[in-house]
């Protein structure tokens, strides 16, 4: 019974560990990677579940070492951008992946509601593990 209550704890602390690599994992690029800024040339908009949207931004800046302008994307979930804006980001020079600074605070909702679904289990394999001590189950 011992083996079950170990698979629920680390089923349910999944998503908190997902959500702190995935933070960790932003503020080290942020961190460690190459700042500058960048200007906006296309937003598209991509619709999710019940009116969700984020904005699939692409982005112009230029490249640390060569100084050439250098094309890419990124993922935004801030309406407010607009064509032209500028935007300060961070990127790893030998990786495509861009972060928009200040993006880290989306995973905040995320990270709260992981924490308490974490707390639920194990208030639940408390309880379940009760029941069958008690004889109920």
């Amino acid at each position: 019974m011992i083996l079950i209550y170990i698979v629920i704890l680390l089923l349910a602390s999944l998503p908190t560990f997902i959500t702190l690599f995935r933070i960790n994992k932003y503020r080290s690029i942020r961190r460690n990677g190459i700042n500058t800024k960048a200007r906006i040339t296309q937003i598209s908009m991509q619709n999710f579940f019940r009116g969700q949207h984020l904005l699939k931004l692409s982005l112009e800046y230029k490249d640390y070492k060569s100084g050439l302008l250098v094309y890419g994307e990124a993922i935004s979930a801030n309406s407010k951008h607009q064509v032209g804006d500028l935007v300060d980001i961070a990127y790893k020079p030998n990786t495509s992946k861009i972060y928009i600074k200040g993006e880290e605070k989306n995973y905040r909702p995320m990270l709260v509601f992981a924490i308490i679904l974490l707390i639920f289990m194990v208030f639940a394999v408390y309880k379940i593990d009760e029941m069958v001590i008690n004889g109920y189950v």
